[in-house]
């Protein structure tokens, strides 16, 4: 028997198996690299995409304008205030109305996301207030692109300060230890809002000049009723009395009637984060 040859042939079959092997090596790198470069080039435009939505949403008043008071399911979800006395956008500043409306209706996200994605979208506060939670419709956790910015939610809630003026011409006679302020209301606006006082618990006073007609110690007061009965020519001038110097008493025009209990007090608007999280 020729064992020189069956050596050989060994060999060349231990070679072949080797360089196989080598190739097949070779093959599943080259998969695994390609699908990680197509899962990242996927991750990249999942992210760049998910920008310009957050983009939208807190930049943009969405299509139409003012499409909170009226319900399309074309409708392309913007979240910022429109003022349409003077015909412009806040950018930033979201209208509380949008995002209840969006709250309502989550399917309008899909005009702006594919509609094989889900998405979680949520409105955490900075300082203090409420989250407030969109939509949550992520059940799997992998492959999740997450971006959060900073913005205001607009209550659209009027506030005037009542700290602001120690008036020594107080009507009443209150020495300078007293917070005291004439406030001009009108009563056309009763019909759109509620006027409120808000205090932290502290007594105060209302007057029509020299007359108290109000004397309280409600954190929250609502002043519509006192201010029909004391019109004149469509206005109320009523005097607003606080007894302590070191609170922060505040007059607020509600105009969209909301629970005083969950709207600032001592601010126009809240600061929170807008968090919006995606996967496909």
């Amino acid at each position: 028997m020729d064992t020189r040859g069956q050596i050989l042939s060994v060999n060349l079959l231990l070679m072949i198996i080797f360089i196989i092997i080598i190739i097949g090596v070779i093959i599943m790198l080259s998969f695994h690299i390609n699908n990680r470069l197509i899962q990242d080039n996927g991750n990249y435009a999942i992210e760049h995409t998910s920008d310009e939505i957050i983009d939208t949403l807190i930049n943009t008043p969405g299509s139409n304008d003012n499409w909170q008071y009226e319900y399309n399911e074309d409708i392309v979800p913007g979240l910022v205030v429109f003022d349409t006395q003077f015909n412009k956008t806040y950018s930033g500043i979201l209208d509380i109305d949008k995002i209840n409306m969006l709250k309502s209706n989550p399917n309008l996200m899909y005009n702006l996301i594919s509609q094989g994605s889900s998405y979680n979208l949520k409105l955490v506060p900075i300082d203090y207030g409420e989250e407030i939670i969109i939509h949550n419709g992520i059940s799997n956790g992998k492959n999740v692109i997450s971006l959060s910015r900073p913005v205001f939610i607009d209550y659209g809630i009027n506030h005037i300060d009542i700290i602001d003026d120690v008036n020594s011409t107080c009507p009443l006679g209150h020495d300078n230890s007293w917070c005291c302020k004439p406030v001009v209301f009108y009563s056309d606006l009763l019909d759109d809002g509620v006027y409120y006082f808000l205090d932290d618990g502290h007594k105060f006073l209302i007057s029509d000049a020299d007359e108290i007609i109000v004397d309280n110690s409600d954190t929250i007061y609502d002043l519509n009723d006192v201010i029909k009965r004391h019109e004149v020519n469509k206005t109320s001038t009523l005097w607003i009395h606080d007894s302590n110097l070191n609170t922060y008493s505040q007059i607020v025009y509600d105009n969209k009637k909301y629970d005083m209990d969950k709207v600032p007090f001592y601010s126009d608007f809240l600061k929170y984060n807008l968090i919006f999280e995606i996967t496909q």
